[in-house]
């Protein structure tokens, strides 16, 4: 997974660069946060449906690299207190 989100992340870079967009104009023109894509390209968090969305209605020629990221991730299981198998005794 980690390769095509890294994919993902250059090519909206390289889409950016093209554009001579700063992470201000990124955030005015697409309506992603600054601090969000910033985490995104740190590693800090995922990139959400709605980060998803916004750059697949934006920037067409990335949306090659989100449907590869979209098919190749997988979503982590949270576990939770009612997760946990019992065993019987």
């Amino acid at each position: 997974m980690q390769g095509t989100l890294s994919a993902l992340i250059e090519a909206v870079e390289d889409a950016l660069a093209r554009r001579q967009w700063d992470y201000k104009a990124f955030k005015s023109q697409i309506g992603i946060h600054e601090s969000t894509w910033s985490r995104i390209r740190r590693g800090r968090r995922l990139p959400s449906h709605n980060v998803l969305t916004l750059l697949r209605q934006h920037l067409p020629e990335v949306i090659k690299y989100i449907d590869d990221y979209e098919n190749h991730r997988t979503i982590p299981l949270r576990q939770g207190n009612n997760d946990t198998i019992q065993k019987e005794e």
